[in-house]
């Protein structure tokens, strides 16, 4: 994935020492139960270490595997995800990779060394436990980098999630006209001057006139009406109002769902929390989603999604960008926008 701050290996062992020290009190009792006392105290230490242990596998795999955030990595803003999708890796790879990680560790401190030394070069920062469950560890919350500014060189606005859309603008009205037809004009043409008859000018002294030319007829000066009808631009016929575009959201699986009111989404989503909503349940055998994840819907033509302070969140991909969404806050949606709910990914189209 793209868009996403990976983390330095500083910060990645800070998390790991807040989750050991969250287990410490737990794992040093029991052990020191089992070595200074007999009987019942004996016992409860026993009881104690494997009470750790279930919890180091619960925060370090099941919660890694399906939130992608031990406490450490939650206190840090720190989250594992799978490097190509950006979802969370699973239980099963999550186990895999605290599984590699720990085996550096246990037969020499060599390799474990040479792996935090990798961790540290590596571009993706992703070690050989990363490499081999194809995992990255990124930053969220605050860390996650917002959607790019403006290009000050073509001036292009950046996109604001906040920012309403714009609003259309209108064709301007037609010219009135009477009555529904066009006006008709009465135009009367000038009449052609002639010569009053048997009138006679005289040429200037001393000049001798030409002969006559034989006459003509006068012309009637009676004017002729004439009625002319202009030529009347066709008036453009306002056009019919452009239907709002129907949106559509197509799962990576490929089930998709037409969004044309509003829709709640997550493993078990409660319509009765909306009036007026339909619910969009997905299979999601590894609770990466809420059961109420996220609300959707349209508003004047343009679709717009909330999170529903799920547990993982909703995150909006734009292009080359990834944006950690604030719970109860309506951003509004385009074309190609992809809109990740937990390990599940939705794509916003438009049918035309």
């Amino acid at each position: 994935m793209t868009g996403q701050q990976q983390v330095g290996i500083g910060t990645r062992l800070a998390a790991r020492l807040v989750d050991g020290v969250v287990v410490a009190p737990l794992l040093g009792g029991g052990y020191a139960l089992l070595l200074l006392a007999d009987g019942l105290p004996a016992l409860l230490g026993v009881a104690l270490v494997v009470l750790a242990v279930a919890f180091s596998f619960y925060n370090q795999v099941v919660r890694v595997g399906r939130r992608g955030q031990s406490i450490g990595k939650q206190v840090l803003g720190l989250r594992v995800q799978d490097q190509d999708t950006g979802a969370p890796v699973g239980v099963g790879r999550a186990l895999g990779r605290d599984f590699v990680f720990g085996l550096l560790f246990a037969a020499c401190w060599v390799p474990g060394l040479a792996n935090v030394v990798i961790t540290a070069r590596d571009l993706r920062r992703q070690g050989w436990h990363d490499k081999a469950v194809r995992s990255v560890v990124v930053a969220t919350g605050d860390r996650a980098p917002a959607v790019a500014p403006a290009d000050p060189a073509t001036g292009a606005a950046a996109y604001n999630p906040s920012a309403p859309p714009a609003a259309p603008v209108s064709a301007p009205p037609p010219p009135p006209t009477t009555g529904g037809r066009p006006q008709e004009e009465t135009v009367t043409p000038a009449a052609k001057a002639t010569p009053p008859t048997g009138m006679v000018v005289g040429p200037p002294p001393g000049v001798v006139p030409p002969p006559p030319e034989p006459s003509t007829p006068p012309e009637s000066s009676t004017p002729v009406e004439q009625t002319v009808t202009p030529d009347v631009a066709a008036t453009p016929s306002p056009s019919p109002a452009q239907p709002s575009p129907a949106w559509r959201l197509t799962t990576a699986a490929g089930p998709s769902h037409v969004l044309d009111g509003p829709l709640l989404v997550g493993r078990d989503p409660d319509p009765d929390l909306v009036a007026g909503a339909a619910a969009w349940a997905l299979d999601d055998p590894q609770l990466t989603m809420s059961k109420t994840h996220a609300l959707l819907g349209v508003e004047d033509g343009t679709a717009w999604v909330e999170d529903w302070h799920s547990t993982n969140g909703v995150t909006l991909h734009r292009d080359t960008a990834a944006t950690a969404l604030e719970p109860h806050s309506r951003t509004t949606l385009r074309e190609g926008d992809v809109v990740e709910f937990g390990a599940f990914t939705v794509t916003v189209e438009v049918d035309r």
